[in-house]
This record gives C-alpha cells, structure tokens and sequence, in this order.
C-alpha cells in the first residue's frame, strides 16, 4: 500500500509543542508519512515556488492556525503557512485546518506587529469561511484530533464516511438558491396556506437537484413579515439567485406569477405567468422548477426530471388539507398553543383519511406529537409520533423526516446506537438538508459530544438552513456545557432575532446570563418571557425563575416553586432538566434525583453531569454518585463506538472515581 504523504503547516516558535504532537501523531499511524518545511532544508531562492511545489507532492494539508501570521519570503507578503493553504486550494488537497481559540495564549515576545496581526485574523477569518474549523486546547488534545480527522477523511475518501459531516466541504461549491415566499394576492386569509404550499413544494424540488443547495423552507418562510428589500435578503441568505412569485385564487382557478433574479446584479433571468385550474399545481410547480433549473445549470438529468413532477399526492383536498396543516404547525411550533394543535392534528389527520399513501402528512402528524411531547412530557406523544414515522417509512422508506426523527425518538428510548445509525441513514440520503443534520448534531449534543454538534450545526445545518431557529439553539446549549458563555449567549440571541418569542432561545439567553453570574439579567429575560410566551408552557419559565432565589440564599422560596410543579406533566419532557437544575440549588435532594432517572435527553450525559454548575449540590450525594458511575460507562461505550467517525472527536473526561474523591 502506498505511503499517503501528510503536510504539516503552521507557524513554528509559538506552535512547537503542538506542532511536535502532530507530527508523531502523524507518522505513527500505519501508511503515513508527516513532511515539514524544515526536512527540506534551508531554500533563501524562490522560497515561495520551492513551498508551493512541497505541498503539491502530498495528498493531504494539516493546517495549524494560532495567533501569530509568521515569516514570509523575500519579495512576498504572505506568510509560509498561507502559502502553503493557497497551494494546496490550488492544486484541490484535502486540507483539514485547526484553528486555536480566540483566548489562545501568545507569548509576550512573540506579539506582531499591528498589520501582521489583521493579516492573520484575515487569514483565521478565511480558513472560517472555507473549512470545517476544528477546535483544540493542548498538544495532546490536537494530536488525538488530527488522528482522527485523517480517520474520517480517509472513510470518507474510501466511500465510508458521512457525506457532508466529514468532508469539510463548505459553501461556495454549487449554485445556492432561495424560493421566496410567495405573495398570496387572494383576499381570503385562508389561502395563505396555498401561498406557502406553493413555496414549500417549489423547495422541494429543487433539492432534489444535485448542483443546487436550496434554502430551506423554515429560513424563507421566517422572512415573510420582515421589512427587507431584496438585495438583503440575497445577502442574508448568501445566495446566488432567489425566486419570488404570487398566487392570486380564486375558488379553483390559479394565476401564479414566478420571477428568476440573479442575486449579484438583481437582474430578472426569467419570469412567467401561468393561469390553470388548482388541480394541476404540481404541474405548475413542476414548470416552475424545470424553468429555473434550465437557467442556473446546463443539464437536467433524467432522474431529475422524474423527481421534479413527483407529486405527493393526487388528491386535491388532501393536499389543501396538508397545506393547512403546515401552515398551522409553524404557529404551534413557535407559541405552542393549544388552539394550534387542534387545528394543525386537524389538518394533517384530514390529508392521511383523504389519501392514505400521503407520507409527508403522516411524517408532519409525527412531528407534531414530537414537539408536544417536549412540553407535555406524557409518553404517550412519543407513542403516537413512533406509530406515525413508522407508518410513513412503510409508505416511503426514504423519507428524510421520519427517519431522523425516528433516530431522535429511539435515542429518546435509550438505544444510543441504532438512533446514531437511523439519523445518518437520513444524512447519507439528504447530505445537504437541514432538518437530517440537525437531528444528528442533537443526538450528539445529547451523548455529550458538544464538538461534532458545533462542527455539524456550523458548517452543514445553518448554510442550508440560516434562519431555522433549532441549530442556534443547540449551539447555544452546547457552547454552555463547554463553559464558553458569551459564545453562548450570542447563538442564543441569534436564536431570538429570528423567533423574538420562542421559548427555548428566552430560556437559553438567560442561562448564560444565570451561568455567569448575572441574576438580574437573566431574571429580565425569563421575566420577558412570561409576557410573551403562551400559558401552557409558563410555568417552566417560573421554574427556571426560582433559580435566582436559590442561588441567593432563599431557600424557601425556591421550595415553594418545586413543591408548586412537582406532579407538572412535562417534568420528563424536554425541559426536564430546567426542574432538575431547580431542585439540586433548593436542596430537594431527593426530588432531584427521581426527575434526573427521569431525563431522556442532555442531562443523562456524564460530561453533562460533571460540568452543570447547578449540580454542584449533588455531587456529595450517594444517589448521585451511583448514577453518575452508571453513566459514565455509557459515556465510555459511546466514545468507544463512535469517536473515530465523529467530525470532532470528545475530549478525555476522568474517571468518576476520581472526581468523588475530591468532592469527598
């Protein structure tokens, strides 16, 4: 087997240590060979040629990326290392680049200049932009990461990999495109459901074509109401052409107007208008997309073709029922108001008994009882969502939505492994979608493998999805068991300039506040909160209220609010933990640990447990102990079974031994 030959870039004096890790790391795996600029020896003439000509010898760049910019040839003003990134973009090596921190330490001798300094913040910057960034802390800990790193890349070269996990591949390498939601020119109320219908099943579509990554509906629809021209949402989006139209029906006649514009110079590439009966729509939307497609590549394959009329249903009352149902299911979703509920089960249950082969519908109805179950908490939810998926895999086996969060619900009842292999069964299918990549980052989130969260949201879940609320709200979680608060609280007000009165991201926003010690600031928050936010879903907000008299003392009044919600149904739900957190700071040991055995999703990962500075109180606690024990051999199953094929592998936790003795 032939040697694969592995370039080592950074800068020297500041890296050393690091830059030594690797290179052993490199050189004792089997089958490879890590070369530095330093083993060819001193070259003053034509450095810069003689560096490129190096890196183009290998097959693959690891790139190390501090704080320093570093020496550069004569007669250049790029540093060695960019050079060797520039040669290796130009040639197309796979380079997996780590990039140090923001707080990675400097020493006082080794402090550049002003301009080297934003040269190589214009260099981490765009490193950011191109790669999947991999984060690390010391020598060994990047060791073991690039170890890894070379582990993926090379299942992923071989055809094993997770396509668009791993691959660090970022945008920029195909067309990006928006469907606009399209203006609904009727004057009933009612056919904003047929506008949006209409916008959702052109989306669709087109990501069924291989060179397009399509904006995801969640991201397009979120900007109905907002006041922005074109030219910022282009930029918002970051895409390279949008689609925008209307709808005007009236009865069962349609006139549907769609507009092609290219986002750079705002020019109309194409436009049509299109009257026909609502009983073609698929066809309507099948011209539509073919249109655009034709004007954006050159070829349309003849698969493509086929899944560009695929209809999902024939149905015509099916359909408007199903579009009802959607357009119901963003208001639960966002309020979680039980009016909504009604009407969204309503809507959905109405396609599936007009047309029983309707898988999208039969997916949504899963969905809906998923996300009740999050604040309902009754297990019951989770059995009529299972029932749904499976319903809808049995009529379509590849639907993305019922097969991650199918994987979401078997994590849910505690099978780690077959959940990791259902939701990248879904990645593998739909690489390029958000709703799949999300799933898997939650479900890594969950295991406590906040790295590859972090990794998946960024580089695979936002760029297709960047106004979905999920991936910054995850990221907001995952950011605050690693400690990194303002890193945080920043992803959790993204959350909510997106969805002002979301319940996750009000909860979020003021954990970080709560974390780092500024009570009244989180209290403002939860307080907006309770302004905000519907009935039903109040009292976790008055939960994670009476944190703040716990940590000040009022050990009463924090009691009262856990006797008050003791018997609340949502307690084994989602914001379970929010109770648990509660009773550990009031000194409920006992009712801590009965809701904590409770808890399916963050909150029984051991790295969770050791690092949730709320627990501290129960860290002296028998029960706690025992448990804490029985989830780290999870822990060590998990890191065991998967690690190796993570995007960024976990850190090494001790022992819990260990730990208790110095709690003791």
């Amino acid at each position: 087997m032939p040697i694969k030959s592995v370039f080592l870039s950074s800068t020297a004096r500041d890296l050393a240590d690091f830059r030594e890790k690797v290179y052993e790391a490199i050189n004792g795996l089997d089958g490879y060979k890590c070369v530095r600029m330093e083993d060819f020896g001193a070259r003053d003439a034509e450095a810069e040629a003689f560096c490129a000509a190096r890196v183009g010898e290998s097959d693959l760049l690891v790139g190390i990326v501090g704080h320093v910019y570093g020496s550069c040839p004569e007669d250049s003003d790029r540093s060695y290392t960019e050079i060797e990134y520039d040669a290796a973009t130009k040639k197309d090596i796979p380079r997996l680049m780590f990039v140090a921190p923001d707080n990675f330490p400097v020493p006082a001798h080794l402090i550049e200049g002003t301009e080297k300094r934003k040269q190589q913040q214009a260099f981490r910057e765009r490193v950011d932009r191109e790669r999947i960034r991999f984060p690390f802390s010391s020598p060994d800990d990047l060791g073991a990461r690039v170890v890894q790193a070379i582990h993926n890349w090379e299942a992923t070269r071989q055809g094993k990999g997770i396509h668009a996990v791993v691959t660090g591949s970022r945008k920029g390498e195909r067309v990006r495109i928006a469907v606009l939601s399209f203006q609904n020119l009727s004057r009933q109320d009612e056919d904003e459901a047929f506008s949006d219908g209409l916008t959702e099943f052109l989306i669709s579509s087109l990501t069924s074509i291989e060179d397009l990554q399509v904006i995801e509906r969640t991201s397009v629809l979120s900007l109905k109401e907002q006041p922005l021209t074109l030219p910022d949402m282009g930029r918002l989006l970051e895409v390279d052409y949008m689609v925008e139209g209307s709808l005007y029906k009236q009865e069962e006649s349609c006139r549907v107007t769609a507009k092609l514009i290219k986002v750079s110079d705002q020019s109309y590439v194409w436009s049509d208008v299109v009257e026909f009966p609502w009983t073609q729509v698929f066809d309507v939307q099948q011209q539509v997309a073919e249109h655009v497609v034709e004007k954006v590549k050159s070829t349309l394959r003849p698969t493509e073709r086929r899944s560009l009329g695929k209809a999902p249903t024939e149905n015509a009352e099916a359909l408007a029922a199903f579009m009802k149902g959607r357009h119901s299911l963003r208001q639960f979703n966002n309020l979680r108001k039980k009016a909504y509920f009604r009407e969204t089960e309503k809507f959905f249950k109405r396609a599936v008994r007009l047309d029983p082969k309707y898988a999208e519908s039969m997916a949504e109805l899963g969905f809906l009882y998923l996300i009740t179950w999050e604040t309902a908490g009754d297990k019951k939810w989770l059995q009529k969502c299972k029932r749904a998926f499976e319903d809808t895999l049995d009529i379509d086996p590849e639907n993305g939505l019922a097969l991650s969060e199918l994987g979401y619900l078997t994590w849910l009842e505690g099978d780690s492994d077959r959940a990791v292999e259902l939701a990248r069964k879904s990645v593998e299918l739909y690489p390029d979608r958000g709703i799949p990549n999300n799933v898997l980052a939650l479900i890594y989130l969950y295991m406590g493998f906040y790295e590859a969260n972090e990794t998946i949201e960024t580089s695979a879940v936002i760029p297709a999805d960047p106004l979905y609320i999920y991936p910054y709200t995850n990221l907001a979680l995952a950011l605050q068991c690693m400690a990194r608060y303002d890193d945080a609280l920043a992803r959790a007000r993204q959350a909510r300039a997106i969805e002002p009165h979301a319940l996750v991201a009000i909860l979020l926003e003021g954990a970080q506040h709560y974390c780092v010690g500024d009570l009244d600031a989180a209290e403002t928050v939860w307080r907006e909160g309770l302004e905000v936010c519907s009935a039903d879903v109040k009292a976790i907000l008055e939960v994670a209220l009476a944190w703040i008299p716990a940590s000040q003392g009022d050990q009463a009044a924090a009691r009262r609010v856990v006797c008050e919600h003791r018997t609340d149904p949502w307690l084994p739900g989602a914001y379970g933990p929010y109770y648990v957190s509660l009773c550990s700071l009031a000194g409920e040991r006992d009712t801590a640990m009965e809701v904590m055995r409770q808890q399916t999703t963050y909150a029984r990962s051991y790295r969770y447990l050791i690092s949730d500075s709320t627990l501290r109180p129960l860290q002296t606690d028998p029960r706690f102990q025992v448990f804490l024990r029985e989830r780290y051999e999870q822990w060590m199953r998990d890191v065991e079974q998967w690690a190796l094929t993570l995007p960024v592998g976990p850190p090494a936790l001790p022992d819990p031994d260990d730990l208790i003795d110095a709690w003791d």
